[in-house]
């Protein structure tokens, strides 16, 4: 199964989304889920830029 891949660009905007209004807005606005939104979220606040890096 293929896995969607998503620019650096946007998890760090992602990441550093506290100042964001309405969080579903923001994930239909940049297809991706708030799951994976939340867990960006998590990883940049634990581990900083490092966290954002692609994983497999």
């Amino acid at each position: 199964m293929a896995q969607k891949v998503a620019a650096m660009d946007l998890r760090i905007a992602t990441a550093a989304a506290g100042q964001i209004d309405n969080v579903s807005q923001f994930c239909r606005d940049h297809r991706i889920s708030r799951q994976t939104f939340y867990k960006w979220r998590s990883r940049f606040s634990q581990e900083g830029l490092a966290g954002l890096e692609e994983r497999s």
